[in-house]
């Protein structure tokens, strides 16, 4: 960026490149770690500096930037806020993914409760809309984080729960990978046993 928009030394307080080093450095080790919270930490950090600078910058004078006419010099820095804009994005979307690993509970219960919602506009004899509920929520959008709960060594009635809501699972997979489980009776069953898991677990997450 520095090289291509011509971007001055001085923009802000302190050098962006040298934060951007720093900042990566701690998040590989906390990722190399799977440390959740300190990758969130080395994320908030950078983005707070991102923002400083991204702020800095509106107050940045054109002439110190690269191009021969002001034209060129007003496109230049202007090509620079919206490249520091982009990578701020980048790191907002990042810091939300991790935010959610690192608080397994909150995401399973916001997760499980738009899972519950998206059952309940299932009729309950869609098979195949029973079947990509089971792909998609039930064993990814909750299942993912059901399990990193369970990795947290859970005690009482929510562990019972979490260790329900994977026995019901189970038997989900069971049933979709039977064809004989295509009439209305097999298909009752699947929509039972994805109800039975969600809302069994939803009970206890409140």
């Amino acid at each position: 960026m520095k090289a291509k928009y011509g971007v001055p030394d001085g923009v802000c307080s302190f050098s962006m490149g040298e934060r951007f080093e720093s900042w990566n450095k701690k998040l590989a080790v906390a990722t190399t770690a799977k440390d959740q919270k300190a990758r969130l930490a080395a994320v908030e950090g950078l983005l707070k500096d991102l923002k400083t600078y991204e702020a800095a910058l509106k107050s940045a004078k054109p002439a110190k930037f690269k191009g021969k006419t002001p034209s060129e010099q007003a496109k230049s820095l202007k090509d620079t806020e919206n490249a520091v804009h982009t990578e701020t994005t980048t790191y907002q979307n990042l810091r939300s993914g991790i935010e959610a690993l690192a608080n397994p509970l909150g995401t399973l219960k916001t997760n499980l409760g738009a899972a519950k919602n998206k059952l309940n506009s299932i009729q309950k004899t869609d098979l195949q809309g029973l079947k990509d509920f089971y792909s998609d929520e039930y064993r990814n959008i909750v299942g993912k984080y059901v399990k990193m709960a369970l990795a947290q060594k859970p005690a009482g009635k929510l562990k019972t729960a979490l260790d329900a809501y994977v026995t019901a699972g189970e038997m989900i997979d069971h049933l979709v990978d039977n064809t004989a489980n295509t009439d209305l009776p097999g298909i009752a069953k699947i929509y039972a046993a994805c109800k039975m898991g969600i809302e069994g677990l939803s009970i206890e997450m409140g």
